[in-house]
């Protein structure tokens, strides 16, 4: 794999410097088939039924083509794959639209901020996605013209981290935010965002409803240093994509915890909303008064919630199953390490298994996976530490890597570490806190360590990896593998695609879109 690897690495280099960035033919982007949006469908399950990588050829897998994204050390955004082209963010704000095939340029457009979350296709060839700016935009698939562009939120601090969500017309918007930062500043009068789901008019960009994940209006609660006013209840964000529940006409989602107290019902919950107005129809919290920011991790305390907790998002979204028997259930996983089995007609607790030590950084950072076919669960497990993060209320050993759980039970089937691909790395770490990807018989794994690993989904033994960390010749310029973080990776039929240089948190950052593929018959 090495000689191949640089083999196309000096064909790729000579091409980027003889001709510059290749841009496609004029036709515009076959709209005909699209992906499924963060969760391959509206049950989160991402598991890509389609592929036709298997544990027999996953080792066949070659480096295709690699797009430089910007120079901006740290990209977010989730893939959309058509049939002839993928559509990606970038830190800097520009969605780019590649051919599939070579990486060439089809077009171009520049959102002005952060492109934080998976690109959504609709009906009508529209494209949705949403930025750290707090906006959610509809962009024409063909040609990456604007349809129309919304706020979310009107907090400063309001962004759009979790992935929209498209469904009959509508597109399901989570509202997160960066006020848990801001709280830092010691003259800042702490908290007063709260988390959402909003949503609109697909087609149109029109407002249709929201509803907050607290039930009453943050008010002055104190003051501080005799002036300062301190506002609660606040937070409880929706980091990520919602799960839609179609028999019941119910979203489900996942929320965080209080920015400052005292805390409210719905903080570290799992709720259930109506699709047609968004009444609450059930919610379970499963960690109770956990108020917190990052003030709480520096010298600048004044902000701190006394009695802080220990930060226990729900920043993977709940995937929705169907148990062979015909019951319902809702997976959810947990930053504490937990992850939980609920009834999905009113959230009553079926099962937990406490599946990493769990931390601030997970735990379950960002995202599960199931095998719908065979009712496996697949776990992320980073149980990373960070020099100026203090995980509290952990338990036990780090065990980072990935897990396979039976969805029926809960009972662990097997643990595959993720550990020893750092050697004295600078700014590396262990443990798996991207989200995971599931396809025919195998599980695929973006590290900490920049590091894309697959494992066998029946027995946990690694099948196959690649390296993306350092200096990777593209089809652009020079581009920066680093670490694994988010979303992770995209399968697709014969290809698969994946972001690597997520500099959050002491990682190591880059710019590298790296696509891979089955050699053409």
């Amino acid at each position: 794999m090495n000689k191949r690897r640089v083999l196309l690495g000096l064909l790729l280099w000579v091409t980027a410097n003889a001709y510059g960035q290749t841009h496609c033919d004029n036709r515009k982007i076959d709209t005909s088939a699209t992906g499924g949006g963060w969760g391959y469908g509206l049950d989160n399950h991402r598991y890509q039924a389609d592929s036709r990588i298997t544990p027999a050829n996953v080792q066949q897998l070659e480096l295709a083509w690699v797009f430089k994204l910007d120079d901006k050390k740290d990209p977010h955004s989730f893939p959309l794959v058509t049939r002839d082209s993928v559509v990606v963010g970038s830190r800097s704000g520009v969605l780019h639209a590649l051919g599939k095939d070579s990486g060439c340029l089809r077009w171009q457009f520049d959102a002005g901020d952060d492109i934080r979350t998976a690109i959504v296709a609709g009906d009508g060839g529209l494209i949705y996605f949403g930025t750290a700016g707090g906006e959610v935009i509809a962009l024409n698939l063909a040609d990456g013209s604007l349809a129309w562009r919304s706020k979310v939120h009107s907090h400063f601090a309001a962004m759009v981290t979790g992935s929209p969500t498209y469904h009959d017309g509508r597109l399901y918007v989570p509202v997160s935010s960066f006020e848990m930062f801001v709280a830092v500043i010691p003259v800042y009068p702490c908290c007063d965002f709260q988390g959402a789901v909003v949503v609109f008019d697909a087609k149109t960009g029109k407002y249709l409803w929201h509803r907050n994940t607290i039930d009453e209006p943050a008010k002055k609660v104190g003051t501080r240093w005799f002036v300062i006013p301190r506002y609660a209840p606040s937070g409880v964000p929706v980091w990520s994509a919602p799960a839609i529940d179609t028999q019941r006409a119910q979203i489900v989602i996942g929320t965080g915890e209080n920015y400052s107290a005292p805390a409210s019902a719905n903080s570290d919950s799992i709720m259930a909303l109506s699709l047609k107005d968004g009444k609450v129809l059930w919610s379970e919290q499963f960690t109770a008064n956990d108020t917190w920011n990052v003030s709480c991790e520096t010298p600048f305390t004044a902000n701190c919630p006394e009695n802080a907790g220990p930060d226990f998002d729900f920043g993977a979204p709940p995937i929705l199953h169907t148990l062979p028997g015909g019951r319902d259930i809702v997976l959810a996983g947990q930053k504490s390490g937990m992850v939980y089995a609920l009834n999905a007609k009113d959230g009553e607790e079926i099962w937990r298994y406490r599946s990493g030590r769990g931390g601030k950084l997970g735990g379950i950072h960002w995202g599960m996976a199931i095998d719908p076919r065979k009712n496996r669960l697949f776990v992320p497990i980073s149980d990373r530490t960070s020099s100026w993060i203090i995980s509290r209320d952990t338990e036990g050993p780090a065990r980072s890597g990935v897990i396979a759980l039976d969805i029926a039970t809960g009972r662990e089937l097997w643990h595959a570490p993720v550990v020893g691909g750092c050697n004295n790395r600078e700014d590396c770490h262990e443990g798996v806190s991207a989200s995971l990807t599931s396809s025919a018989g195998l599980v695929w794994a973006g590290g900490l360590d920049g590091i894309l690993r697959v494992f066998d989904s029946a027995t946990g033994e690694p099948v196959w990896s690649f390296d993306t960390w350092g200096p990777l010749t593209a089809v652009n310029g020079l581009a920066e593998g680093g670490s694994m973080d988010v979303h992770g990776a995209y399968v697709d039929r014969a290809m698969v695609f994946v972001s690597s240089g997520y500099n959050s948190f002491d990682q190591k950052g880059g710019n590298a879109f790296v696509a891979f593929r089955l050699p053409k018959e």
